[in-house]
């Protein structure tokens, strides 16, 4: 669209209105009902850009840059250096299921849901987590507790699973009180 505006005079010379700001003169040329009238006669069209040759202003209409397509990512990338390639597992189509089903012994194991959260985001096994890869590279470790035994009870931590397996499938409701019971007692006398 064209515009009839002078910023640097503030005035509409399709209206031969004089304004304060650059701002009125903006809202002007979008909202008045006086501006849209005046942009449907061919006389007011003509002597206004008339007045604007005679002022050195263009005539031709402006290009609107929000029109073309502006790849923003890709100039910060250029201006703040491009970041790891991100490499996305691509979806199956309908095609590959079948090669996909072939292959079954050839497929690498999947990692674990973390893992491949973090892979998106660009980590890779080995490296040290953070924007500069020089956080944590070791494993957390967990632990399990005996039921029942708060996290900062001396000898809550189980170290053997077959333990566990065992403590879990045999004995009831009853053995777990009585061996609640028991250590509660043994860390009782540890106090004295």
């Amino acid at each position: 669209m064209q515009t009839f505006a002078d910023p640097n005079k503030k005035c509409c010379y399709l209206c031969s209105r004089q304004f304060k700001t650059e701002a009125e003169v903006n809202k002007h040329e979008r909202l008045s009902q006086l501006h849209r009238d005046n942009l449907k006669n061919g006389a007011l069209v003509s002597k206004a850009e008339a007045k604007m040759t005679k002022a050195g202003l263009s005539t031709v209409p402006s290009q609107d840059e929000s029109s073309e397509y502006r790849d923003r990512a890709k100039e910060r990338r250029a201006a703040f250096g491009g970041s790891k390639k991100i490499s996305l597992p691509l979806k199956k189509q309908a095609s590959q299921p079948e090669a996909a089903e072939s292959n079954d012994t050839e497929q690498p194991a999947v990692p674990s849901k973390g893992a491949s959260l973090l892979g998106k985001m660009g980590w890779s096994a080995g490296e040290g987590l953070g924007a500069q890869g020089t956080g944590r590279t070791e494993v957390i470790a967990t632990d399990m507790y005996v039921q029942g035994v708060g996290l900062g009870a001396q000898g809550g931590k189980i170290g053997d699973a077959v333990d566990e397996a065992a403590r879990n499938t045999n004995g009831g409701y009853g053995d777990f009180l009585e061996r609640t019971r028991d250590k509660a007692k043994e860390r009782f006398e540890n106090m004295k």
